[in-house]
Formats: C-alpha cells, structure tokens, sequence
C-alpha cells in the first residue's frame, strides 16, 4: 500500500490482500500473468468483496498487466481486450527485453490500442 498519500493502491496477489483491497483501497494491482479463467475468476471476488463491504466495485480500480516478450502487438491487444472484458480498470504495458526491444514494442503496440 501506497502510504502517506491520497491514493491507496494495494499490490499483492495473495487472496488476504486482495480482500483488504476490496474493503479499503482505491485499487488493485493485480500481478496475474494472463487473462485467462483463474483471473476472471479472481477479478469477479474482488468485485464481489468490494460490493460486500458495501462499495461500488466499479468505483474501485483493477490494474492490471501486460507482460510483453516477443514480437507479437496482436497479441498484446488480444490480451488487452481480454483483460478489460473480465474487469481490469488499467492495463500496463511492461516489455520485457532491453531499451531497443522496448521502444519497438512500444512502437508496435501503441498504434494498435487506439481501438480498444
């Protein structure tokens, strides 16, 4: 958690700090690897919890990441997509490879996001 600021963000993706994140913070960093099941079904709890504890779980943020390796911008986007339809508020783009590899992602990546 971010403390002494305004903003709280919990980052953890043991189930405990994801339930306090849903009673307390303004958000989730959620470090899951992939939209896949398991993720969505993860999202939709903390939602869950969130609307329990008596929040409006569109209120409280899901940030979420892409962990970019390779040379693959549909792909990226096809994550990005998958990943806004089961709840992610925010998406990360983190290339994973040295500073040339990351402004070519970046340069391939960023085109294609205008249409999500």
């Amino acid at each position: 958690m971010e403390i002494g600021s305004d903003f709280n963000i919990i980052r953890d993706f043991a189930r405990p700090a994801i339930m306090r994140a849903a009673r307390i913070g303004d958000g989730w960093q959620a470090m899951m690897p992939k939209p896949d099941a398991a993720a969505a079904q993860t999202i939709a709890d903390f939602k869950a919890a969130a609307e329990a504890a008596g929040r409006d779980p569109d209120q409280v943020g899901v940030e979420t990441t892409i962990f970019a390796a390779g040379d693959n911008p549909e792909a990226w986007v096809e994550d990005a997509q998958q990943w806004l339809q089961i709840g992610a508020t925010q998406i990360v783009f983190r290339p994973q490879g040295d500073f040339p590899y990351i402004q070519k992602a970046v340069a391939g990546f960023a085109p294609l996001m205008r249409d999500i």
